[in-house]
C-alpha cells in the first residue's frame, strides 16, 4: 500500500492495532492476520474455508464478529453448523444472526453490537473489550465443531431453519 494513509485507515489500522493489545492480554490463544488499515480482521479458526472476523463500522456505528463459511462447501458447512445452533448460542451466551446470504458465496453466523461508535476513540476499551470476549467465545464455541464438519454430510439445498429470523445486515 504506497502513499499516506487516509485519516480513515489510520483509524482502523490503530482500531485493530489496540484490539491486538487487548487480546494479547485477555485471549492469548486468538491468533490472526497483521492489523491492516481496513474495516475488518480476519482469525484463523482452523481452517481455510471457514474463518473467524471482527468487523467495525463507523458509518452504521456497530461492531460485529462472524464466523465466515466460504468456498466450494461453504453453505453444506453452515447448515451443519446451524443444525448445531441451540448448543453452539447456549455456549457463546447469546441468541446469533444465522444469515445463509443466499445471494453470495458465503454465509455467516454473527453477533452484532450497535450503537457503538468506531470512531470514539474514548468508547474503544468497551468495544475491544467486547470483541476480545466476543471473539474468544465463538473460537471455544465453533473451533473443534469447524474442524469437525463433514460437508458430505448434507445437501447444500437443505435449509432445515428457514424461518427468517436473525437477518441482520
Amino acid at each position: 500500500m504506497g502513499g499516506e494513509l487516509s485519516p480513515t485507515k489510520r483509524l482502523q489500522l490503530k482500531y485493530w492495532t489496540e484490539l491486538w493489545g487487548i487480546l494479547d492480554r485477555l485471549h492469548p490463544d486468538i491468533r490472526g492476520t497483521k492489523a491492516r488499515p481496513q474495516h475488518w480482521n480476519n482469525f484463523s479458526i482452523g481452517r481455510s474455508d471457514i474463518g473467524l472476523a471482527a468487523s467495525m463500522d463507523t458509518q452504521k456505528k456497530f461492531v460485529r464478529v462472524c464466523v465466515r463459511c466460504k468456498g466450494a462447501n461453504a453453505r453444506a458447512n453452515f447448515e451443519l453448523l446451524r443444525r448445531q445452533k441451540k448448543e453452539i448460542e447456549a455456549e457463546v451466551g447469546s441468541s446469533l444472526n444465522w444469515d445463509p446470504l443466499p445471494n453470495r458465496k458465503q454465509s455467516r453466523v454473527c453477533i452484532l453490537k450497535s450503537d457503538v461508535d468506531p470512531n470514539d476513540e474514548s468508547d474503544w476499551p468497551d468495544q475491544h473489550r467486547w470483541l476480545a470476549d466476543q471473539l474468544n467465545a465463538f473460537d471455544k464455541a465453533f473451533r473443534q465443531r469447524i474442524r469437525n464438519l463433514a460437508p458430505n454430510e448434507v445437501n447444500a439445498d437443505d435449509d432445515p431453519d428457514t424461518d427468517g429470523e436473525d437477518v441482520v445486515e
